[in-house]
């Protein structure tokens, strides 16, 4: 029984300084939450149409709607290298980003995303 109260005890302690860990990392990356949620809260209908009005938006702004589409799961091309500027990078998904942005739900759906459905994968693609 001993053996058994010890080792209980040295997992609870594990989970206890993991808790701690994870507790730390919520309150260091919380601000940067708030400050995107209010961000996207910014955003208003006329915003998104003057980025569909874009014909060649800064590869930032492609690089920005291929995550919008990696999160919301819509499918996207297949990945190909392109030089862009003298460096190989992929090929954006703009024209798919452009339909989806003309959805007329677009900015609502935008703005009540389930950030809590996010994945580590999601992570790892973005």
């Amino acid at each position: 029984v001993k053996v058994i109260a010890d080792a209980a005890n040295e997992t609870a302690s594990t989970i206890g300084q993991e808790k701690e860990e994870v507790e730390k990392d919520l309150a260091e990356a919380k601000p940067a939450l708030l400050e995107a949620e209010d961000a996207l809260k910014a955003i208003r209908a006329e915003d998104i149409k003057n980025l569909k009005a874009l014909k060649n938006p800064p590869v930032v702004i492609k690089i920005i709607f291929d995550g919008v589409l990696l999160l919301r799961r819509r499918p996207m091309g297949k990945c190909v290298m392109v030089e862009e500027k003298g460096t190989l990078c992929y090929k954006d998904n703009y024209t798919i980003a452009s339909q989806m942005m003309s959805e007329s739900t677009f900015l609502v759906q935008l703005q009540s995303f389930p950030k809590e459905a996010i994945t580590d994968g999601d992570c790892e693609l973005l």
